[in-house]
């Protein structure tokens, strides 16, 4: 207890072990139809386990992409469904406790100190698996959820004013770029707004290279 937690390099699904996951979880099924779906989702790890986990109920029939993992994430396991979910800390106070812990993440300063946050919001968290502690201090279990705690608050107002004061541009890029991605889904059935959504995405992207690299 409250040592960081150690990392493991794990290698994406063998077709056989995605054959294996659908059977074991048939409502992933359409995700195996779909090509991307089937190649970005199925065959990573993580984000199998998080599908097959909280995309019951016909929910994973939305998922095509990782940025839909990001609404699925935020909804039904940083918020809990709103509350219908059995789970400490409320909706609000828990992704309170998330957007806290992203600010410090887009700052370059997790593990952070949680001083002030609602300890019932922080134990569900910790419970969820999605922060761990670091002794005294907390960060998010698992680089996935920091990639997109960093994507859902650079959605949130104000978002870009965080993006620009981001000390190491390039160590967020992850959650950038499914921050980008989350922006074009939103904007794709508007050809005209998909368009000027990705010119000013290709704004910002020059903006970060000229700070710290083309990466």
């Amino acid at each position: 207890l409250g040592k960081p937690p150690i990392p493991l390099q794990v290698g994406d699904l063998t077709d056989e072990e995605v054959e294996e996951v659908v059977a074991a979880f048939p409502h992933l099924a359409r995700l195996a139809s779909h090509a991307r779906a089937a190649q970005l989702l199925l065959r990573r790890p993580y984000l199998a386990s998080l599908v097959a986990k909280y995309g019951q109920d016909g929910r994973a029939d939305a998922l095509t992409g990782e940025e839909d993992v990001i609404d699925l994430f935020t909804e039904r396991v940083v918020r809990r469904d709103n509350g219908a979910r059995v789970g400490r800390g409320s909706p609000a106070a828990r992704t309170d406790v998330f957007l806290a812990l992203a600010d410090a993440q887009l700052q370059r300063l997790l593990p952070a100190r949680l001083a002030g946050s609602d300890g019932d919001a922080i134990e569900g968290l910790l419970s969820d698996d999605v922060i761990v502690r670091n002794r005294l201090s907390y960060q998010f279990a698992h680089d996935v959820l920091a990639d997109y705690a960093e994507a859902v608050r650079l959605l949130e107002p104000g978002g870009l004013e965080h993006l620009r004061t981001t000390p190491e541009p390039r160590r967020i890029v992850r959650g950038v770029r499914l921050w980008m991605q989350h922006q074009l889904a939103e904007s794709a059935t508007d050809p005209t707004s998909a368009a000027t959504c990705f010119d000013g995405l290709v704004e910002v992207a020059a903006e970060l290279a000229d700070r710290d690299g083309s990466r």
